[in-house]
């Protein structure tokens, strides 16, 4: 999917909400132009110029400023999501081979640079049995970075505030460095986050990814950051030599169109909601099997059936394959779920759901 787009009649449109974003994009453009005409050649220079990260997260965290100017806070800017991974990796090294551990399912970006590096990965296993909260327990002792994903975008699982206590208590003791891509934080849910907990764990290192990807989409994938002080400095050495300087006029453009188009962003993400409940009620109804409930974000997860549509399954690409020749959406297969999203579907919610529902009649899984 492309970022906004143009119709017929002119109008600018947002493609995942399907909705007029008038005064989100014109705040932007308009901030963008003025950076451009006023800009000069040191405003390219360096990694986070007008304090983008800081404000960036405080537009899509609901977090004051009070909070945000804790001095044992620090803050940072990678150009997109797909370098931030090796940044990170690259960051904790010493110079040794490490181990390094990452939440499945998702992630595979991280486990394939992990391989690039000759980094030793545990993948931590996310599943229904632990309804995708793994043990923390279960971490190898020889871990020195993990990345977890709360909310986790797949399934949609928010990790409750005791066992994210857990997690921070395990790898302040351990010293293990800890990131958590919270792509799907907001407002309503920012108390399930790192930045809110890491206050009671002052010897823990950490980092907290804050994007649009997963609000928006792809093309918005500038990744800010904030965490711990030892650990933002170190990725801020290794930026400085890997990453590009943060554009200004781009970095004021977006500032803007956040700051201005909250309300947008709020109106997106209840859309979402709204679309994804229809999915999973529509699904279910024909017993199909969630792993679990989603409570945010744009993805179900979903069991495996042994039979479908007459057929005997033989693993997720085959069941995901059969989904899109007889109902045309396309999910994402893993070893044992598949993850599918509505915003996939077109059309309004009612024709796409009483579309869905009429394909799936006769489908008669059995688990």
């Amino acid at each position: 999917m492309s970022g906004v787009n143009e119709n017929n009649s002119g109008d600018i449109t947002w493609p995942l909400a399907g909705r007029r974003l008038p005064p989100m994009v014109s705040a932007g453009t308009r901030a963008a132009e003025e950076a451009l005409q006023n800009s000069k050649v040191s405003d390219y220079i360096g990694q986070d110029n007008l304090g983008f990260a800081k404000s960036f997260i405080r537009a899509l965290s609901g977090l004051d400023d009070k909070f945000l100017e804790k001095e044992d806070l620090s803050f940072h800017t990678v150009a997109s999501k797909y370098l931030f991974w090796p940044l990170v990796a690259f960051s904790c090294s010493a110079g040794s081979r490490y181990w390094l551990g990452t939440t499945a399912p998702g992630f595979c970006a991280g486990r394939l640079w992990a391989d690039k590096l000759n980094l030793f990965c545990q993948k931590v296993e996310l599943k229904a049995e632990n309804d995708f909260l793994f043990p923390v327990d279960s971490l190898n002792k020889s871990l020195r970075l993990l990345i977890v994903n709360y909310p986790h975008g797949l399934s949609g699982k928010i990790a409750p505030v005791e066992w994210l206590r857990d997690l921070c208590s395990y790898c302040q003791a351990n010293d293990l460095r800890l990131v958590n891509w919270g792509a799907l934080l907001n407002q309503k849910i920012i108390g399930n986050s790192l930045a809110v907990l890491s206050v009671d764990y002052p010897d823990l290192s950490w980092l907290e990814c804050y994007s649009l990807t997963e609000t928006v989409d792809e093309s918005w994938s500038r990744v800010s950051v904030v965490g711990s002080k030892d650990f933002v400095s170190d990725l801020k050495v290794v930026s400085m030599l890997h990453d590009n300087p943060l554009f200004l006029p781009s970095a004021s453009g977006l500032i803007a169109a956040v700051n201005e188009g909250r309300s947008e962003l709020l109106t997106i993400r209840n859309t979402q909601a709204k679309k994804l409940k229809c999915l999973v009620r529509t699904m279910s109804a024909c017993g199909l099997k969630l792993a679990t409930m989603p409570e945010c974000g744009n993805f179900s997860l979903w069991h495996l059936p042994k039979k479908i549509f007459g057929e005997d399954i033989t693993g997720s690409k085959m069941f995901n394959q059969l989904m899109l020749d007889n109902l045309g959406i396309d999910g994402l297969a893993f070893k044992h779920y598949v993850a599918y999203s509505a915003l996939e579907l077109d059309g309004s919610t009612r024709q796409w759901t009483e579309k869905l529902a009429n394909a799936l009649r006769g489908c008669n899984p059995i688990y």
